[in-house]
Parts: structure tokens; C-alpha cells; sequence
């Protein structure tokens, strides 16, 4: 086998490979100077082991920059200049998905904290006002909505925005599917039309949703709870308070889905609630929650459709869902226990 001649660069007859050695040089040394302003670790090969490492400016001296092969050449050859654009499109393709996530970690934050300001401000009605708001409709434009007549579900047709003791007594125009109604709490972030949105509020389906409890379907047998008093002024003086919100850790954990039916007097559990054991809560007085970042597109999977949403179909009950966030669950979901809003309402001196 016959031996291969090797020529020195420097004796090539092509100009540009005989700087080639050069530029590649430049080119590291300029990818060690991007790296070590934007904090980009690289790998190399340290001792004989390839490393992951961050190269910082102080690292970088200009005894280690390669002087120019002759005094004709001048700026940076095509060569050097793929080769940085080539590292540097790494490098910012790098930070690209960071940055994003970065953003998604921001607006969940945002929609968290919203969240627990509702919730005090809730807290804060209540105690003011010795009842709970009713939930806005999509009509209200951020306005607590009521019943025209005193039942429910509700009969009549025309959405009441006042609260009247003579007429609708603190009945809701719907209970479980609403919004939160930020015009009546007076709270912020809102949208054009008066309701609170959260940390995405890229759409109308970004708007803060709201349920409260109807107080009248548990321990039917052997307790009759008054209904309607959790909305009702001074309400909450009842002796047979029984709220009946829960939030359950996943859609096949909820049983009787879509159903509202009171407890028998025999004792029949006919209402939606969770399966025993996988409860979060489940005497909630009041549900808030976002639809998330997928608000638009979501809802139809087997948790998120128990939360009320624009695309589900499910009908909406007095079981709502909270459970590990994913790739179709991304619903933040946060709630009022009875004995939070009871425990404040004493601490106000509204109770007993």
C-alpha cells in the first residue's frame, strides 16, 4: 500500500484553503466569545474528556486570538463567517424553546395569583355583604347574574342583574357554569366586556370561570338543607348549611356525571361528586378555575370536560376535576371550603 503524500496547507495552490486553518481558528475563538457573553455552556474537549463547560470572558485573553496568516488579509474569509453564523444560529436555536417555556411558567404564575386574589376577594364580598355573589352569565358583561323568579333550575327566560329579596331572593341564574363576575367584585385584570381573564387572555375563552354551591343536595335523608342560602342575604345564618361543591383528581373518578338530583329521602347519592377516597374537597361552597392555555382547543378529554368549557359537552355539574397538569389537562383550579368562608365570616363578626 502505497504511503499518502500530506502537503502543508501553506503549500496548497487554492488561496481560500490555505487560509482555511486560519478562519476555522477565528471562528472558534469568536464562538468562545458568544458563548461567554450570552452564558452558553459548550462542549470541549478538556484533559482528553469531553466536558460540558461555561466559558467566561475572563477565560478568554487575546494572547490565545491567532495573528492574521499575512498583512494582506483583512476582516473575517467566507469560511469564518459560515462557520460563526452556523454557531450562532445554534446557539439562538438553543434558546429559543427556554424562552418559550420561560413565558408559559410566567403565565401560569400570572393565572395562579389571579386565581388567589379572586378567591379573597370573594371572601372579602362574603363578609361584606353576608352572602356569596351568583356567577356571571355571558350576557351580564361581568355582572352577578340572577333569577327573575325564585326557583331553579331556573324558569325564566330574562337574566336579572340586581339583587331584588322580594322577587329572585339570591337565586342564580345558573350555579355551575358561569363566570367569575369581576365587574360586581370590582377586580382586575378584565377584558373589554368586563371579565376577569387570566394569565393567557388570548381569547373570550380565557375568561375566569366561576361555580357556587345551591346548598341543596346533600344529607337530603336525614337532613334537609335549605337551599339557596350560600346567595341569599344573611343566608348563611341557616342552621342546615350543606355545600356540595367538590374537586375531584380525575375524570374517571367523578361518578354520576351531569347530574344534579338531590338526595332521596331515602338517601340515594343522585348527584354528580367524586368517587370516595379521590376527593380534593367536597363541601366547596365556591369553584374558580382557568381553562388554560388551551382554552381555545381544549375541554373534550376526560378531565378537563368536567370543568365547564366552550368545547364540552358535558352538562355541567356540581363535580369539577383538578389533576396532574399535562398535555390536554392544563386547567389551574382553586376553591373556597365551607369552613374557610365560615372561619371568615366569624372572624367579620357575621356569624353566628
Amino acid at each position: 500500500m502505497s504511503a499518502v503524500m500530506q502537503v502543508p496547507v501553506s503549500k496548497l495552490a487554492d488561496e481560500d484553503m490555505q487560509g482555511a486553518p486560519a478562519a476555522l481558528i477565528r471562528a472558534g475563538q469568536r464562538a468562545r466569545e458568544i458563548a461567554a457573553r450570552t452564558g452558553t455552556p459548550l462542549i470541549i474537549r478538556e484533559n482528553g474528556v469531553i466536558v460540558r463547560k461555561v466559558i467566561t470572558l475572563d477565560m478568554i485573553t487575546t494572547h490565545s486570538r491567532p495573528a492574521p496568516i499575512n498583512n494582506e488579509q483583512q476582516g473575517y474569509s467566507l469560511v469564518e463567517l459560515a462557520v460563526v453564523m452556523l454557531i450562532v444560529a445554534l446557539l439562538i436555536g438553543g434558546l429559543l424553546l427556554p424562552l418559550s417555556a420561560q413565558q408559559e411558567i410566567r403565565s401560569r404564575q400570572e393565572t395562579e395569583r389571579i386565581l388567589a386574589n379572586a378567591r379573597e376577594v370573594l371572601l372579602g364580598f362574603a363578609a361584606l355583604n353576608e352572602r356569596l355573589p351568583c356567577p356571571a352569565t355571558e350576557n351580564s358583561n361581568g355582572r352577578e347574574t340572577f333569577c327573575s323568579t325564585n326557583d331553579y333550575p331556573c324558569s325564566a327566560i330574562v337574566e336579572v342583574y340586581t339583587y331584588d329579596s322580594a322577587t329572585n331572593n339570591g337565586t342564580c341564574f345558573n350555579y355551575y357554569k358561569g363566570f367569575l363576575p369581576a365587574v360586581t367584585l370590582g377586580i382586575q385584570p378584565i377584558d373589554a366586556s368586563g371579565f376577569a381573564v387570566d394569565g393567557w387572555a388570548t381569547s373570550d375563552a380565557n375568561r375566569l370561570r366561576y361555580a357556587v354551591s345551591t346548598n341543596s343536595l346533600r344529607d337530603y335523608g336525614t337532613s334537609i338543607p335549605t337551599p339557596f342560602v350560600l346567595t341569599k342575604y344573611q343566608g348563611m345564618k341557616d342552621a342546615t348549611i350543606k355545600a356540595d361543591l367538590s374537586v375531584c383528581t380525575g375524570g374517571s373518578r367523578v361518578i354520576n356525571t351531569g347530574t344534579s338530583t338531590k338526595e332521596t329521602a331515602t338517601g340515594q347519592n343522585n348527584y354528580a361528586r367524586c368517587q370516595t377516597g379521590y376527593a380534593l374537597v367536597e363541601d366547596a361552597v365556591g369553584v374558580i378555575y382557568s381553562l388554560g392555555k388551551n382554552a381555545s382547543t381544549g375541554g373534550t378529554d376526560d378531565d378537563e370536560r368536567h370543568n365547564p368549557n366552550p368545547q364540552g359537552s358535558t352538562v355541567a355539574d356540581p363535580a369539577f376535576v383538578y389533576t396532574t397538569l399535562g398535555t390536554t389537562f392544563d386547567d389551574s383550579v382553586t376553591w373556597i371550603s365551607a369552613n374557610l368562608l365560615f372561619g371568615r365570616m366569624v372572624a367579620a363578626g357575621k356569624l353566628p
